[in-house]
């Protein structure tokens, strides 16, 4: 498998970094103990945030797909990466509960602010746990079980978003 290919999977993975990131800079923000004027501090982060975490899970549904297409997988296989796409889903709901709670905050409602902070406590905790698995577990399992044209398509289908 020549190293150009095995970027692409490198390339998949490397938003991890800059999403953790972002997730601890919200943390940050929350640990200040400060609710008051706590939102206009991370709606920005936690907007990019959103933006990097939809655009990665794009890239990632792709390797899911190429994956899965794959004859050589189990059953045990293909139910870790059905986990995979469900905590996808989990993430992507509770970005739009946040951005409905933060909505709300914006228009006056003062108590959205302690379910806003709960939600994004339990999301950035989702964030770095999911990344972590997918860090030891899934790219391991791409860069050794993928082959070149497996990646090539990969690259092809990642270069088209």
């Amino acid at each position: 498998m020549s190293e150009d290919k095995q970027n692409i999977i490198d390339l998949v993975c490397a938003v991890h970094g800059e999403i953790s990131e972002k997730a601890a800079a919200v943390s940050t923000l929350m640990a200040a103990g400060r609710l008051e004027g706590f939102w206009s501090k991370a709606d920005n982060v936690f907007y990019l945030l959103r933006k990097l975490t939809v655009e990665h899970f794009r890239r990632e549904e792709i390797l899911l797909e190429i994956i899965e297409r794959d004859e050589r997988l189990g059953p045990g296989q293909m139910e870790y990466f059905a986990e995979v796409r469900r905590e996808h889903g989990e993430m992507l709901k509770s970005f739009e509960d946040i951005r409905r709670l933060g909505a709300d905050y914006d228009k006056g409602d003062a108590g959205a602010i302690r379910g806003l902070a709960g939600k994004l406590s339990e999301l950035t905790k989702f964030i770095f746990s999911h990344a972590e698995k997918e860090d030891k577990e899934l790219f391991p399992f791409a860069r050794e079980f993928l082959s070149d044209k497996q990646l090539s398509e990969l690259q092809a289908r990642i270069s088209e978003l």
